[in-house]
């Protein structure tokens, strides 16, 4: 009796899995809500410059999102200053918007040599990651943006 409960049990499972399986197939993979167009944006860095998308027209543009405290935003910067200085002549343009205060930024950077522009911002940084798809506000968060 036992047996025959089992392959009920089975068939059922395996009923809804074909079941839940169709409804997804249908409805597909999500989209990424990815923009269409760059969001307009001013960044200021630690240097008083702005920078806004048009500074960057013909360029291709990595944008990377960090702070202070995020180890593996840490980790990645040494890698992505080699990108800049090795491919800036190629039309490579690397800015980093640190969501942090412009005391801890200031005292990395006293620290840590970066040939790339690091501006600084708060909560509006935070709606232009979004802008951009990061809608969690995940760090580090990287965009590039084509030419």
């Amino acid at each position: 009796m036992k047996h025959w409960l089992y392959g009920v049990v089975a068939a059922c499972a395996l009923g809804l899995g074909f079941m839940l399986g169709g409804i997804v197939l249908q409805r597909g993979p999500a989209e990424p809500s990815l923009p269409t167009q760059v969001p307009d944006f001013s960044l200021i860095d630690v240097n008083g410059q702005l920078h806004q998308p048009a500074d960057y027209a013909g360029k291709l543009l990595l944008i990377n999102f960090w702070a202070t405290w995020c180890t593996p935003c840490i980790k990645e910067i040494p890698r992505l200053d080699a990108a800049h200085r090795k491919y800036s002549e190629q039309g490579l343009a690397v800015i980093g918007p640190a969501l942090d205060d412009s005391a801890a930024v200031n005292a990395f950077l006293a620290e840590h040599t970066i040939s790339y522009p690091i501006a600084v911002g708060d909560q509006a940084l935070f709606k232009l990651m979004d802008e951009f798809g990061d809608t969690l506000g995940a760090l580090p968060f990287t965009v590039l943006v084509n030419r």
